[in-house]
């Protein structure tokens, strides 16, 4: 389950921060400002947790026209996205460069053209950095996100499947130990009812012997 979480965490952290370099800070933690780096360390760092407490920025609530014209001015740099200007207030109405970045690199393998984002780590995951994520992360968030669900549905397929080996096996040893220590109720009955007809039996027999002798001393006297 720590695993899990620190999937899901790395999955949102790395969602929140692309879009963020491409100029959209689109999602942000509980603050309402800030967005994990997700070039830091996992344990430790303000990424743990960040899947239950990702929002969505509150600035763009207020202004859902940003989505199109971007929260913030990226400088550009080597190795990362290129520079963008947020579209003024007042500026075209059919403005798409932020569209076109978070569409073709956002959501793509490379921050610009050449330039690939950096891996999503799948090792030093969990609170104190000893879990690792059993597959090699993809470039992509789409592709991330589809090896996280393969995994984890994998994991839970073979903990179903321990579950009801398990469960059958309890079943099963259950039963032995009834059979050989429980009562059986058909033989136990059975028993019964030959022991009540040898006691008529000899009763009857008893019965007989009684008046045998009663008749024998009447004799005698």
């Amino acid at each position: 389950m720590p695993r899990y979480q620190a999937e899901a965490d790395m999955l949102a952290g790395h969602l929140a921060a692309r879009l963020d370099a491409e100029g959209l800070r689109l999602f942000t933690d509980a603050d309402g400002t800030s967005v994990p780096d997700p070039a830091q360390p996992y344990a430790g760092s303000d990424q743990v947790g960040f899947a239950g407490r990702i929002r969505v920025n509150p600035a763009i609530a207020a202004d859902p026209a940003r989505l199109r014209d971007g929260t913030r001015a990226v400088a550009g740099g080597a190795g990362g996205p290129t520079a963008f200007t947020p579209n003024p207030p007042g500026g075209p109405a059919g403005f798409t460069t932020l569209l076109d970045r978070v569409l073709d690199h956002g959501f793509g393998a490379e921050a610009a053209a050449g330039q690939p984002w950096p891996g999503i780590a799948t090792a030093g995951l969990g609170p104190d950095g000893s879990l690792a994520s059993p597959f090699t992360a993809p470039a992509t968030l789409e592709a991330y996100a589809g090896r996280v669900t393969t995994a984890q549905t994998g994991d839970r397929a073979a903990a179903t499947a321990a579950k009801d080996q398990a469960t059958a096996l309890g079943t099963a040893l259950q039963a032995r130990f009834g059979a050989q220590s429980g009562v059986d109720t058909d033989a136990e009955m059975a028993g019964i009812v030959a022991l009540q007809n040898a006691y008529a039996a000899n009763a009857k027999v008893l019965g007989t012997l009684q008046a045998l002798f009663d008749t024998l001393l009447g004799a005698v006297r």
